[in-house]
């Protein structure tokens, strides 16, 4: 009898200390996380700086897209910042699985569907996609084959009318089939090479390269000139064609040049435009 008393009593103390705890904790206790630590969600930025994002960016809000295709299995790899073809994939995907215009390009429809904050209205384009740097050349003329920042830029100008190819600074090509597209669609002269047309089409401030280094022949020369030249190309804008072998700014430069394939055997000029 003591027995069962003690048993009723300790039960009924139990009862209120518990409920005391359970009132207490409600008051003082913050409720578990919808997402646990390390879920996708949980590790995305909600708010982003702008709303929208392409081949090419690069910087925190990138990161922010990345991590959120990574939870979602559509982003193989760790994110590194850098809007690439893999994010591309990752984000066309997103888009016919949402039944959005799968154009790779994460605009403010699908951040939106994503689940991300974004500002009012755009913020200034990242200085490093449009610096005036990548509206001007050194050249006037790029090739398959051509390396460097020219290269670069243009294959960010082409990132920018939606012509998506590697910034790599490297003329291949992907950079080829991609100016092809460009001129195909504006109605230039298709040939896979930016010529000075084609540059100012897209949108470049070219330099004046008065001065021609010029070979007298015509395409039956032509493989023999790029043996030494590889850059020679047939140029028709003046009264008759000719092998260019590199124009210049400079008087002296072009004049070197004229030499070099005089030496060769060539019958080469200087020529003023």
């Amino acid at each position: 009898m003591y027995q069962t008393s003690d048993v009723g009593f300790s039960f009924a103390i139990a009862v209120s200390l518990w409920a005391c705890l359970s009132t207490a904790g409600q008051a003082a206790l913050p409720l578990p996380s919808a997402h646990p630590a390390g879920s996708g969600s949980d590790l995305i930025a909600i708010a982003l700086s702008r709303r929208s994002l392409r081949q090419g960016d690069q910087g925190a809000d990138v990161i922010a897209l990345q991590r959120y295709l990574a939870s979602n299995d559509l982003f193989p790899y760790v994110a590194d910042g850098f809007y690439g073809s893999t994010t591309a994939s990752g984000v066309s995907t997103f888009q016919r699985i949402r039944e959005l215009p799968a154009t790779g390009i994460a605009d403010k429809q699908t951040l939106s569907a994503m689940g991300f904050d974004l500002p009012r209205r755009a913020t200034t384009p990242d200085p490093a996609r449009f610096e005036p740097a990548t509206r001007a050349l050194s050249t006037d003329r790029l090739v398959p084959g051509s390396s460097g920042s020219s290269v670069a830029n243009l294959q960010r100008q082409l990132n920018d009318y939606g012509i998506y190819v590697p910034i790599d600074g490297e003329y291949g090509s992907s950079t080829a089939q991609g100016v092809r597209t460009f001129q195909r669609v504006r109605g230039l002269n298709v040939s896979g090479t930016a010529d000075r047309e084609t540059l100012q089409a897209l949108g470049f401030s070219l330099p004046r390269l008065p001065y021609v280094a010029a070979v007298l022949g015509d395409e039956d020369q032509l493989a023999q000139v790029r043996r030494f030249f590889p850059g020679a190309f047939i140029d028709g804008s003046g009264r008759r064609e000719f092998i260019n072998i590199g124009a210049f700014s400079d008087r002296y430069a072009a004049q070197a040049r004229t030499e070099a394939a005089l030496a060769r055997g060539f019958n080469a000029r200087l020529l003023y435009d």
